[in-house]
């Protein structure tokens, strides 16, 4: 879940049919996954604070929404589900 695909469809499909061809039995565990993607996994420090200032522009948005999610996201300029999932992502419990 956590490893990004922009628009890689192929890379994708790829990871899928490894997976399958790896798992033996019926649940998928992460040693079945390609190494390309398990090793993608390490959140670079750069990485880590672009999450971090997003998390704090959305609940900064959010405060002077008086917690309007719709408000909010207009104000970020994204829509509404989009703010919702980053909110999810994010771990943002507001």
């Amino acid at each position: 879940m956590k490893h990004s695909f922009p628009g890689n469809v192929r890379e994708l499909e790829s990871a899928i049919q490894h997976t399958f061809v790896m798992c033996r039995k019926g649940v998928i565990l992460p040693e079945h996954l390609p190494e390309s993607i398990l090793d993608e996994h390490v959140i670079s420090s750069e990485e880590s604070e672009y999450l971090k200032n997003e998390k704090d522009l959305i609940i900064e948005s959010l405060k002077r929404n008086n917690g309007n999610k719709s408000k909010a996201a207009d104000e970020l300029g994204m829509h509404r589900s989009t703010l919702w999932r980053k909110l999810k992502g994010l771990d943002a419990n507001i």
